[in-house]
Parts: C-alpha cells; structure tokens; sequence
C-alpha cells in the first residue's frame, strides 16, 4: 500500500510512513532535486511501503539516503532503500556507520529498552547495508543537490551520533530527534531522551548552534513541520534542563523508575495528559516516561562514575 506525499516546501515532500501502524508519527522526507535526496527511512516494517509510495511518484533513482542518528525510527529502512535504489549513498554519523553494515548490537541494544517482541512486532530489524554504499559524514559537510545543497551539521545529545541536516535553498532544518517530538497537528512539544548516550548538557549546546542557522522551518521526524523556529528550539532547551532537574531530584531520593515517571508527568509534562486521546496513544508508543527516565538515569549514573574516576575514588 502506497502512502501520500505531502508538499511542505517547494521541492521537500513529507511521507507519513505510519511506524507503529500509527499515523501522524514518524515523517519520511523527500527532496525532488537534480541529486534527490531522501532524509530518515523509518522503521523496516514500513519501508516497503514509503517505497511503493516513491516509486507511484515517479522517485526512480536517489542519490542520498540521510539518516540523521541510527535509532531503528530513524534508520531501519535503509537496508531496504539502499536494495531498491542501489546507486545511493547512505550518509550517516561515522559512530553510526559501522552500525549500518552490521547492526546486531544496534538491535541488541534497541531490544533492551524496548522488548524483543515489541522489536519483532512493531519497530523491526535492520537489514545489512553493504559498506561500498556507506558514507561517514563530516561535521559541515555540504552535499551537492545540483540545485543547491544540503549542510550537515554533528548535534550529539540525544545520541553520540546525531545529525541534522540544513537545506541552504529552502532555509529548511531537519532535526531528527535533536529537539524532540512536535505533533504538528496538536502543536505539542515533549522530549525524546532514550538510553544509552543521552547527555541534556550536549543536547542544549548542539540546539544551540542549530539555531544559529536561523532555520524558517523545522521538519520534524516525529511529525511534521514547525514554523516558529525559535520558540521550538528555546522550549526544548528548557524541558531538557527541566526533566533533568525532576530526574536528578528522584535519582538521589532513590526513587525508581516508576515514580520518577510519574512524577515526570506532573511536574514537568503536565501538557500532555490534555492532549486528545490519539494524541496520547501515539505518545504513548513512541516516548514512553519509563522510557525517557531511564535515558537520564544512564546519563546520571555515568556523570558520576566519571567524577569518581576524576577524584580516584
């Protein structure tokens, strides 16, 4: 089944890929230039579909796939387009790359947070990408569109090995994960902080230098376009520095997961129970509390492993 694509620029085009079997959660991109480009690829279960959509569009060659960290929302489908479109290069964060040709601690690592079934079920597994095709991105890099050009831009934070990518011509900034999620649709903004190399302080920074780029629009992964640029970046500044704040006061009260979640909720996050109800489902699936806490228990426990090294403890 073929899904629709939606104008968002005057060459960028947005593919819900329906991850999950959700709508309205996770966003495909596709540049229509000389050297088209297409940025995420989704989960693989869902790959083949966004393909079909492409391919109903007249897309029959690439000459990008962009993954902007290799989380399996993000780039799980790239096995599958790279087969389908095999004079493509797949660009990616050079921690990432390796990952790409051989992803089985990717999975590992994806089945400890979310459950092997829910991996089986519902995000899927990544299909090898032959290394011949892998491009290791460099932190200002420009990629020739042959009608101008993208910038890649390193923003580690919500992982090591995070990109965003900038679109010169159309003042566009896809951000990935960087600033987390923004349901357009219900103009709700909330962190994504999942284990295992979240670090809010890198996160702020790396918004930081993003927004010196003034973008005029941002492209969410999850989901769609936002247009008060600033506004967008600020707030995720603050709900970084915010949730830490809520996390770090539980981490040392000795709390666990649970209670810190709920606590996470009330405190920091108090929108979110307001929302409509698919709005909360898709949340739900997506950026679980649990979840989200157990990125910044990571991040704590490893700040203070750190300073028990520095003072040789």
């Amino acid at each position: 089944m073929s899904r629709s694509m939606q104008r968002v620029g005057s060459r960028i085009y947005m593919i819900d890929s329906g991850f999950l079997g959700l709508p309205k959660l996770a966003a495909v991109y596709y540049i229509d230039a000389p050297r088209p480009a297409l940025i995420e690829t989704s989960g693989s279960l869902v790959a083949r579909e966004v393909i079909e959509t492409l391919k109903s569009a007249g897309v029959d060659a690439l000459a990008y796939v962009i993954v902007s960290h290799i989380h399996l929302d993000h780039a799980g489908g790239a096995g599958h387009f790279l087969k389908e479109y095999p004079g493509a290069k797949l660009v990616v964060h050079p921690e990432g790359a390796r990952h790409m040709a051989d992803p089985e601690r990717l999975h590992r690592s994806a089945e400890r947070v979310y459950g092997k079934q829910a991996m089986i079920k519902e995000w899927g597994y990544l299909e090898p990408v032959p290394k011949d095709a892998i491009v290791p991105a460099a932190d200002g890099q420009s990629l020739d569109l042959g009608d101008g050009a993208l910038r890649i831009l390193f923003t580690p934070g919500h992982a090591k090995h995070h990109i965003c990518v900038f679109d010169l011509s159309e003042g566009a900034l896809f951000l990935g994960d960087s600033a987390g999620v923004y349901l357009c649709d219900v103009e709700y903004q909330t962190l994504s902080a999942p284990p295992p190399d979240l670090d809010p302080y890198l996160a702020c920074e790396s918004l930081e230098r993003v927004a010196e780029l003034v973008p005029e629009v941002i492209l969410f992964t999850h989901y769609g376009p936002g247009n008060e640029t600033e506004r967008l970046l600020e707030n995720a500044r603050r709900q970084y520095m915010e949730w830490l704040r809520v996390v770090e006061d539980g981490f040392y009260r000795s709390q666990n997961t649970e209670e810190i979640a709920e606590r996470l909720a009330k405190e920091a996050d108090p929108e979110r129970s307001r929302l409509p109800q698919d709005a909360v489902a898709r949340l739900a699936k997506l950026v679980p509390y649990d979840v989200q806490v157990e990125g910044y228990i990571g991040y704590l426990r490893r700040r203070t492993e750190k300073k028990r090294r520095n003072i040789g403890i």
